[in-house]
């Protein structure tokens, strides 16, 4: 793309050029359908190309023509160059058009977005975004544009989608090679835009203005929409008459895409804000329009487990409407239950997000700990910082976490961390993470919590802790049964049967056992649990370092003959220092 500046000059020249045959147009009304009586008489027909012959082969039938309000310009009116007019002219004659009257007041800038980040963090998730694509105007437009009459601090997605009703737009990406870079005036010539060569953006504005605007009888009459087999894959309209949506949010044309070098820079700054914020933009639209087998291109069931499939994409996740269900014919009814099973953007399971990240792609990994954070409904969400290691990344995401939920990872994850500069060894790595299967989700009790200190920079929790011996871990058994050799307050050592679920190897020898509470109501000796899950490790220099976690069933007492025996009353409490609580930080 190193000529693109250059090309992009030619080819706006070229613009003006041609576009200079259209500016009479804009003083008429267009050509309406004559052939369906039904159409209001304030609508219009556009058609995403001048030839005819053009339109009717497309093979999506709601790409072929749109007849709605006359506020909706044709392409070529819309490419009318901006340095034509003065905002004046430009203003009169968009109101001598559309037959308005309204003044031209001086456009104002919003610093909403400066105050959306502070040291690193996004602190207003809800923010709405940058750009909004007007489908009426067909031009991208800042959102500070759009809701003028929204205070500087109001500039939410919620009270976006309350003054300018707006949708999103959720698509698979095609490869590369299938990819076609478009400038256009769209979007100001800002960026080149990716779309598949399939198609165009001419066409999928086509498309989209139908499900903005015309009632589900009339679409009828056109064949079905082409963004599945189903309608209810896609959130529509179904009243004609009703309040009109004119934007939409399309990530290739309202979030900034690669171009100039020179411009990778402004690029990454607005990225800062722009990708940790994408999520909230899907929950707050009016509604989300889906192409599942890619940009603008009809419904293909295709092959489920194609890293480029809507439902192998790592930023998908977070696009789904969780709280929709959808029912297919049983054609689909793979595609359908694998929908279903998505996990709902904003409120999802730690775990369930996790695994679920494990299976998609992405182009960079993180892609997916920024989904992570709006899955898990994370408040303090970092900056996406292009060109940051994922280890860092998800180190932030870790940091970032309600203090129940790391403790949730600490007590869940068999493996220690690799340790090194700036990585902890209390939870996996994010290679690990990725690499390692989905571990059993320990319940830990709500009293337990993995602190962080912003000032120091380290991790600790507050905990039962004691010193035990572990014997007979063997890494060969199936079933991973050995010994927990605990001290009683006489000095004897009381055995304990215990178990682990894992294949992390565990040495015989001396170790420091961390656990939570012990009995299910807060009264020692009320009601014991069968199994504790505990966090065993060493000490030194006042930190803990992990090895690996294990379930002692502190009812049970090891048999030397291999059989499970119950432990005398009370064999539990007799342990020395059980009730001991420490402050430990861990490394």
């Amino acid at each position: 793309m190193g000529n693109y500046r250059r090309q992009r000059n030619y080819r706006h020249a070229n613009h003006q050029a041609r576009n200079e045959r259209y500016e009479a147009a804009c003083f008429r009304p267009l050509e309406r359908a004559h052939a369906d009586t039904d159409i209001p008489a304030d609508y219009v027909a556009i058609y995403p190309s001048h030839s005819k012959k053009e339109c009717e082969s497309l093979e999506v039938p709601l790409q072929r023509a749109f007849f709605g309000p006359r506020q909706v310009l044709p392409s070529d009116v819309a490419s009318i160059p901006r340095s034509e007019l003065d905002p004046q002219q430009l203003h009169e004659l968009m109101n001598d058009y559309l037959g308005t009257s309204y003044a031209l007041d001086k456009a104002r800038y919003s610093s909403c977005g400066l105050h959306s980040m502070r040291d690193g963090y996004v602190v207003n998730k809800g923010i709405s975004p940058r750009r909004v694509w007007d489908l009426w105007s067909n031009r991208v437009v800042p959102t500070w544009m759009v809701c003028t009459e929204l205070e500087e601090y109001d500039c939410t997605v919620k009270q976006l989608n309350k003054q300018r009703r707006f949708f999103a737009v959720s698509h698979s990406w095609v490869d590369r090679e299938e990819l076609q870079f478009v400038d256009t005036p769209i979007n100001g010539y800002e960026w080149p835009v990716p779309i598949p060569y399939a198609t165009n953006l001419e066409c999928i504005r086509t498309e989209l203005l139908h499900h903005t605007s015309i009632s589900d009888s009339y679409k009828g009459r056109y064949g079905n929409i082409s963004l599945a087999e189903d309608r209810n894959l896609a959130h529509l309209s179904t009243e004609r008459g009703a309040q009109h949506i004119q934007y939409a949010w399309l990530d290739v044309l309202c979030l900034r895409q690669e171009g100039e070098d020179e411009d990778e820079q402004l690029r990454a700054e607005e990225w800062k804000l722009d990708v940790p914020t994408i999520g909230t933009v899907y929950v707050g639209a009016n509604s989300v329009v889906y192409y599942f087998s890619g940009l603008g291109l009809p419904f293909r069931i295709g092959d489920l487990e194609h890293h480029r499939h809507w439902l192998k994409r790592a930023w998908t996740l977070q696009e789904h409407n969780g709280s929709k269900r959808y029912s297919l014919d049983d054609s689909v009814h793979e595609f359908s239950a694998k929908l279903n099973r998505l996990p709902q953007a904003g409120s999802a399971d730690l775990f369930h997000a996790i695994d679920e990240m494990r299976r998609r792609c992405a182009t960079s990994e993180l892609d997916k700990i920024s989904g992570l954070h709006y899955l898990c409904n994370i408040d303090r969400v970092p900056v996406y910082d292009i060109g940051e290691q994922p280890n860092n990344a998800w180190l932030l995401f870790l940091e970032a976490l309600p203090a129940f939920k790391r403790a949730t990872v600490f007590f869940s994850f068999p493996e220690p961390g690799i340790g090194g500069k700036n990585q902890p060894v209390w939870c996996p790595s994010w290679e690990q993470l990725m690499d390692a299967p989905k571990p059993r989700q320990s319940e830990v009790e709500r009293s337990l919590e993995v602190h962080f200190d912003d000032y120091r920079g380290e991790f600790s929790i507050e905990c039962h802790s004691v010193r035990c011996q572990l014997i007979g871990f063997d890494a060969d058994s199936e079933d991973r049964e050995g010994r927990v050799m605990l001290k009683s307050e006489t000095g004897e050592w009381i055995p304990f049967r215990a178990q682990a679920d894992h294949e992390q190897p565990i040495r015989d020898g001396g170790y420091t056992l961390l656990f939570g509470d012990y009995d299910t109501d807060g009264a020692y000796g009320s009601n014991l649990k069968d199994t504790l899950r505990c966090v065993i490790g060493h000490i030194k220099s006042g930190v803990f370092k992990k090895a690996t976690v294990i379930d002692v069933n502190i009812g049970r007492l090891y048999s030397e003959l291999g059989q499970d025996t119950v432990g005398e009353s009370g064999a539990w409490y007799k342990v020395a220092n059980l009730n001991r609580h420490v402050d430990i930080v861990l490394a």
